[in-house]
Formats: C-alpha cells, sequence, structure tokens
C-alpha cells in the first residue's frame, strides 16, 4: 500500500471523512491490483491514478488481508489466535496502554496467589518483632536469620515490601526492606503483636535504641 503525504495527515488527525475521491491521488508509478479491492480495477490514467475513499479502501484491504474460515479449514490451518483473551474486563479498555496494564496486574496478582499458597506467611503489621529467614544470594544463599520491629509496609500487590529496623552494639541502628513476595524470603515469625497508633514508625530512628532493641 502506497500512502501520500495527504492520506498521512488525515490518518494522524482521524479525518476520515475529509478524504475523498477527488482529494486523494497517487503518483504516476502507484496502482492498485483488482485482487486488493476486490474485483474493482483502478483506472490509471496518464498523470493521475485515481483511488477510492478511504472507508471502502479499509474495508477492502482488511477483506482481502484476513482469509475466511472456510478457507483457512480448507486448507488445514488452523486459525490465529488473540494473544489474550478477549473478556469483557479487557475489551472495554480502548487504549493499548491501558490494556497492558491490567494483563500485568492480571499476572502479577496470578503469580502472587500462586506463591502464597506454595508458602504461608503470617499477618503481621507495623510494631511487630518478627524474625525472619533470608537466603543470602552474596553468600552462596546461605540462610540467615534477622530479628526487628516492623516499621513500615507497602501493600501494592506484587510490589508489596516490609522494613524492620533493630540495633547491633558495634554498628548502630540497622533497617532492612524485603520484598514480600522475593524468592530469597524463606519464612517470617512473629515473635510478638504491639498494638501502635501509626502506620509508619520511622520516630522510631530519633528514639534510644532501648524501645526497639531485640535480643
Amino acid at each position: 500500500m502506497v500512502t501520500t503525504p495527504s492520506m498521512m495527515g488525515v490518518l494522524r488527525r482521524g479525518c476520515y471523512s475529509v478524504l475523498t475521491t477527488q482529494s486523494c491521488c497517487m503518483p504516476p508509478t502507484a496502482s492498485i491490483t483488482a485482487s486488493s479491492l476486490n474485483g474493482q480495477i483502478a483506472s490509471q490514467h496518464a498523470g493521475h491514478s485515481q483511488l477510492p475513499c478511504l472507508q471502502t479502501f479499509c474495508h477492502h484491504l482488511h477483506s482481502s488481508q484476513a482469509p475466511a474460515a472456510s478457507q483457512v479449514v480448507a486448507n488445514g490451518q488452523n486459525p490465529p489466535k488473540a494473544p489474550w483473551t478477549p473478556t469483557a474486563q479487557l475489551t472495554k479498555r480502548k487504549l493499548l496502554t491501558k490494556r497492558m496494564g491490567f494483563l500485568l496486574q492480571t499476572l502479577e496478582a496470578e503469580q502472587a496467589a500462586a506463591m502464597d499458597k506454595s508458602r504461608r506467611l503470617p499477618e503481621f503489621g507495623p510494631g511487630d518483632i518478627i524474625e525472619i529467614k533470608v537466603a543470602v544470594p552474596e553468600n552462596r544463599r546461605k540462610v540467615a536469620l534477622m530479628k526487628g520491629v516492623v516499621i513500615a509496609r507497602k501493600n501494592r500487590g506484587w510490589q508489596s515490601a516490609f522494613t524492620i529496623r533493630n540495633y547491633l552494639g558495634n554498628a548502630g541502628g540497622i533497617e532492612r526492606t524485603f520484598p514480600l513476595y522475593s524468592p530469597s524470603l524463606l519464612a517470617v515469625k512473629v515473635l510478638e503483636h504491639r498494638n501502635v497508633r501509626r502506620a509508619k514508625l520511622y520516630y522510631l530512628r530519633d528514639r534510644k535504641p532501648s524501645e526497639y532493641r531485640v535480643q
């Protein structure tokens, strides 16, 4: 298909009704075959080659490119499948960016549900004292135990994470943030539940170590 500059301008603006048989012309070297127009032979003249309306042309173009179902079955080929299931939740999102975002959210939710079934984690929140088992990738995935107070937790599906804080004698105050669905997080054990009034306990950074130290 040969696209003229006038057609590109109409396609970008979406003004399909502006393009008519009188305003759309092609160079002398361009021609449209009879098969692409389903039997309509484009008349070629010495100076121009007339092009039908854009709507009619697109209709014939799609009908010529997409084979009928009977032809596909007769040839012994499987009909082409859509890259995703055209559900109601997907078709109502017209923009491709929103469709891709919805697909990513669905895949992340399925992956998180599968990991929840294989690895049971207890319920914990800010203020709780927990002990976790982590496989350290830098140390040949050896298992390490860490204790601390949960000072923050982020619930965002597959991107969920939590932060613990503890005080060590020589190192001082230490904070570590762990993704909730990380493969390196092996187990979580709640040692003590504490009632707090805030969702983020960042004020513990300015408090004495005796208030959040975990032995």
